[in-house]
């Protein structure tokens, strides 16, 4: 059952239209969503953030899809007081199967933030982001085998045209937010970003009829919002993420309760639900339930997927696990709020 499940996963990787590694939580990668979320970092002007997703390891194995990254965002002030400038770094490692299945994304990104209103409240941000870096696609060609393999694996047909590749690849995105200047938890954020505006290449071997296939265009929309509901010491934060990369879309929905002074430790609890459209139709995917801690510093996540698709009977329901973990640092000198809502 593993081979045969692995074998249909990669088989679909190399002949269909490919995919985007997969998070629950994509606000603790925000620069993997959107590189207008570059420098919005709360009080601080560094960030650095490393992570780690394992998917079906109940089906897999060893075989499991495992995601990695590391990020690293910094913010300067403008010339502008209230304006401010980042420039951003993200590496991002994806293994599927037991082939396997490798891709790593680096990439560079910065925005820039304007301040388009500014009164005894509120204060109203404005920004647009670019990004840039290449993608590398690497098969394990060592590890195939099969019942019936020829002895001598280099005859006709036998070998794909490239085990492994690179391909340069960009994206723009934009940031809109408004945010409470009393540190409170009231704030609104919204956000769009197109990735892979060139749909660079993705094929191991040409197809007979002269089509290739490229990793399409990823379509992001994403919101935010926080409301206080005990003052500064407690909270609710709503939050979605919609993406579309054909053939497939996602809406991601998450509901948080916040305990705790943003300036001093936060606690959250929360669940999510994933729904997904592809060539079956609209479908329930994962139930998410999460929890963070933020202590001065320093911020640890944990996210679980609970598999709700009609996949559930061959996974046992069990999803995915996803961690991650942040810290910041730098003093705050640009007279600028950060939107809670994130």
């Amino acid at each position: 059952m593993k081979k045969i499940f692995t074998l249909i996963l990669m088989i679909s990787c190399l002949r269909a239209t490919a995919q985007d590694p997969q998070l629950s939580n994509y606000f603790n990668n925000p620069l993997q969503l959107n590189p207008a979320l570059t420098g919005q970092i709360p009080n601080h002007s560094t960030r650095i953030q490393v992570g780690s997703r394992d998917q079906w390891r109940s089906v897999l194995n060893s075989g499991a899809f495992i995601t990695s990254f590391i990020a690293f965002d910094k913010r300067f002030c403008a010339p502008i007081e209230g304006d401010y400038w980042a420039i951003g770094a993200n590496v991002l490692g994806d293994q599927r199967g037991d082939f396997p299945l490798q891709r790593l994304d680096a990439f560079l990104s910065g925005t820039y933030m304007k301040r388009l209103a500014d009164n005894s409240n509120f204060q109203t941000y404005l920004g647009v982001g670019l990004e840039g870096g290449a993608i590398h696609h690497r098969l394990g060609k060592n590890d195939f085998s099969f019942d019936e393999q020829f002895d001598n694996p280099q005859a006709a047909g036998e070998t794909f045209d490239q085990y492994n590749f690179t391909v340069l690849d960009y994206g723009v995105g934009l940031s809109f937010y408004i945010a409470n200047k009393e540190q409170t938890n009231l704030g609104f954020n919204i956000g769009a970003a197109i990735k892979h505006l060139g749909e660079p290449e993705y094929q191991f071997f040409a197809a007979d009829d002269g089509s290739d296939a490229r990793l399409k265009r990823r379509y992001v929309v994403h919101a935010g919002l926080a409301i206080p509901i005990r003052g500064d010491q407690m909270g609710l934060s709503l939050k979605s993420v919609f993406m579309d990369q054909q053939p497939y879309t996602q809406l991601i929905n998450q509901i948080d309760l916040i305990f705790g002074k943003r300036e001093n430790s936060i606690f959250t609890i929360g669940a999510g639900l994933r729904l997904t459209k592809g060539f079956d139709g609209i479908a329930s995917d994962a139930l998410i339930i999460s929890t963070s801690l933020t202590l001065s510093q320093f911020l640890i996540s944990i996210s679980y997927d609970t598999n709700i698709s009609t996949l559930h009977p061959a996974s046992s329901s069990i999803g995915a696990l996803e961690l991650s973990l942040g810290i910041v640092f730098g003093r705050e000198d640009c007279k600028i709020v950060y939107c809670p809502g994130m």
